[in-house]
């Protein structure tokens, strides 16, 4: 699609607007967040007109100030506060801070600047205050800023931020081309808002840069820059956030897919042990209440899978676990390229005191290649597991194969002991995608199970989302033959 970056530039406009260079000379010192102390001496009026404009009339692209007039912080405030939400669950979540003019500004900040530490949110607040200082004194009559103190911060924020869903993302991505284009032929090179005791300086840089983060935002999820997302699930009180780095084609493994979601939760939905091992006929699985169980999840990405067992059974106090006396092992496993970033998403749900805290219970982030698995047994001399966990495995002719073989290795056998609670082995979970291109694959995955032993005892075919939409996935429960 075209846009011409000129859409938004207008000719002739009334309003006698400050240049850039004019701008510069307004200096805005302070050494505290600018409060005005003489609110309560605003009319009624004022504010009833304020909140009439504000809460109801919706702002468009082109309420604001031609781009040309605006000085640089302003530009750069106006982008930041244009940030997606958060995704919640594969969706762009509104939070009530958006309508709730109740909440503080610093709740506001910490919403959509959860990523930026203390020091980034105090400037983008400084930014805030002297960006409606700029408002209130050139371009009020959109805004009617009477006063500067955190409410009306909370509705100026709210105000900007509706222009994400009152206008289009071809409005949008034609509105942050005309910025780029007004940064490329504008001389100055920065701008700096001087305050008490510090200086806030916008470069063009901090422009290009905050402005090619928008667009590449708007232009699909294979173009989006490195990202954290929100992933809260039934029956688990913790909402579980994973960071994502810039997706590549060669590494799936940075994207959270829809299966993860599905079979997290499944696990979340289960009762660990007994909605994992045991059959519905005999369910009491005192037998192994000194058992230490181990849990392994092959391909994990991002983690939410093996995260959300961790924070289940682990982590919940009001869901975790009461029959492991002996705990939990839970290895998380990938490709080298991947499990950097698959710790750093671990680190940020499951915190190692947790771990110090616990003897019982481990977390092991490791590498498994599946067409060579011995270097992964030979570091963690284990080669049963009581779980496997396995989302969205296969994107290539060879992985049914593989999959088979990783669980052939792994999945902890039949016992002989005589005992006949439950199942006698181990059990897979397993969730797929129904995709149209991968269809002989999962058909060769159901006849290799069977030819190698291994059943499915239950499965189920359900409905989910992911960044491309709405999608089939199919759920399987497998188990070696002979074992309920």
């Amino acid at each position: 699609m075209d846009f011409d970056v000129l859409d938004y530039i207008s000719k002739d406009e009334k309003p006698h607007i400050p240049t850039n260079q004019q701008n510069e000379e307004i200096l805005f010192k302070r050494s505290t967040p600018i409060i005005d102390h003489n609110i309560d001496t605003v009319s009624s009026s004022t504010e009833n007109t304020y909140d009439t404009r504000c809460q109801v009339v919706p702002l468009q692209l082109l309420d604001l100030p031609p781009v040309k007039t605006m000085p640089y912080f302003v530009i750069f405030t106006i982008l930041k506060l244009l940030k997606p939400s958060v995704q919640l669950n594969f969706s762009h979540t509104q939070s009530s801070q958006d309508t709730d003019n109740t909440t503080g500004l610093p709740n506001l900040l910490e919403t959509y600047f959860y990523d930026h530490n203390e020091e980034e949110k105090k400037n983008i607040t400084n930014l805030i205050d002297i960006t409606m200082l700029w408002f209130k004194k050139n371009w009020n009559f959109i805004f009617n800023l009477a006063s500067i103190n955190i409410e009306y911060k909370q509705k100026f924020v709210n105000k900007i931020r509706s222009l994400l869903a009152n206008n289009s993302k071809a409005s949008l991505l034609s509105y942050y081309t005309n910025i780029i284009a007004f940064c490329e032929n504008s001389l100055d090179t920065e701008m700096a808002s001087s305050m008490d005791l510090q200086t806030v300086t916008v470069t063009k840089e901090h422009i290009l840069r905050e402005c090619s983060l928008r667009i590449a935002e708007n232009c699909g999820r294979t173009a989006q820059p490195s990202t954290s997302r929100f992933f809260q699930l039934d029956n688990m009180c913790k909402r579980i956030e994973l960071f994502e780095p810039g997706l590549t084609n060669d590494n799936l493994g940075f994207k959270t897919w829809g299966a993860s979601l599905k079979l997290s939760q499944i696990i979340c939905n289960y009762v660990f042990p007994t909605d994992y091992l045991y059959s519905k006929n005999n369910f009491n699985c005192a037998n192994d209440a000194n058992k230490n169980y181990k849990i392994l999840e092959l391909g994990a990405g991002t983690g939410l899978v093996g995260i959300s067992f961790i924070c289940k059974n682990m982590l919940d106090t009001e869901t975790k676990n009461t029959y492991a006396a002996n705990g939990i092992d839970v290895y998380l496993t990938d490709l080298p390229e991947i499990t950097e970033n698959l710790w750093r998403n671990v680190k940020l749900n499951y915190k190692m005191d947790d771990q110090r805290n616990s003897t019982n219970n481990k977390v092991i982030v490791d590498v498994l290649d599946w067409t060579d698995p011995s270097a992964f047994i030979k570091a963690n001399r284990i080669t049963q597991f009581d779980v496997i966990l396995i989302a969205d495995p296969i994107y290539s002719p060879q992985h049914p194969y593989l999959i088979v073989n990783m669980m052939k290795t792994f999945l902890r056998k039949p016992r002989s002991d005589g005992d006949n609670t439950g199942i006698k082995g181990g059990v897979v979970l397993l969730e797929i995608p129904v995709r149209d291109k991968y269809e002989k694959e999962r058909q060769l995955l159901w006849d290799l199970l069977d030819q190698n032993g291994l059943q499915i005892i239950h499965q189920n075919v359900e409905t989910g989302v992911d960044d491309f939409g709405p999608t089939k996935y199919i759920f399987s429960k497998i188990a070696w033959k002979g074992n309920m």
